[in-house]
């Protein structure tokens, strides 16, 4: 009878142990998918951030193109200033 009641103990802590890594696995499982859940909410924002940030890249080149062709612009007025001042001088 002793050993009936040992093994009757043995499989009730077997269960309980399946019924708490079972619980595990389960608490494991939501957390996935909590996980799985930020990264796609992370690559949806990342997307947007590339996306705003190739329009910015896209505005510095008109910007830098605009500056290009100011200096161009500085070039020539400097020049005509030298011009009008060597006039002046003679």
């Amino acid at each position: 009878m002793a050993l009936r009641s040992i093994w009757i103990y043995e499989a009730a802590w077997l269960e309980a142990d399946y019924t708490m890594s079972e619980n595990k696995v389960i608490a494991n499982q939501k957390t996935i998918i909590k996980n799985q859940k930020t990264i796609i909410a992370n690559q949806a924002e990342l997307r947007a951030n590339q996306t705003a940030i190739k329009k910015n890249q896209a505005g510095i080149l008109r910007n830098q193109t605009g500056i290009l062709k100011n200096q161009g612009a500085l070039k020539v007025i400097i020049e005509n200033q030298k011009e009008i001042l060597a006039r002046l001088s003679k």
